[in-house]
């Protein structure tokens, strides 16, 4: 079980969230439910009465996971866009407009 995903597990359940989150972050059903089955095997999560929720060890280790989680690298928070990026140009170069581009 990643740290990733177990990360994302914990604080949907926390949150009453849906899988989405895991879904998009490249798991598939099967691998949801071991994940499931996992974290209800570490006493993670609790599911009595048709609910789940944390348990108390549960919210010790999201609370862990948050600390070890965080970026605090600003570089990683947003991704440079290359595509609209230019090649640079010479300091001697003279740019001439078309005649039809001038007002």
């Amino acid at each position: 079980m990643t740290e990733k995903y177990l990360h994302i597990l914990l604080s949907n359940v926390e949150t009453n969230g849906t899988i989405n989150s895991l879904i998009d972050s490249g798991l598939g059903f099967k691998e949801i439910a071991d994940l499931t089955e996992e974290a209800l095997k570490e006493n993670f999560i609790i599911y009595s009465n048709g609910a789940v929720s944390l348990s108390e060890a549960g919210r010790q280790a999201l609370n862990g996971l948050r600390k070890k989680m965080k970026s605090t690298d600003k570089d990683k928070w947003i991704s440079k866009e290359e595509k609209s990026k230019i090649t640079k140009i010479t300091t001697d170069f003279i740019f001439l407009p078309d005649q039809d581009d001038i007002p």
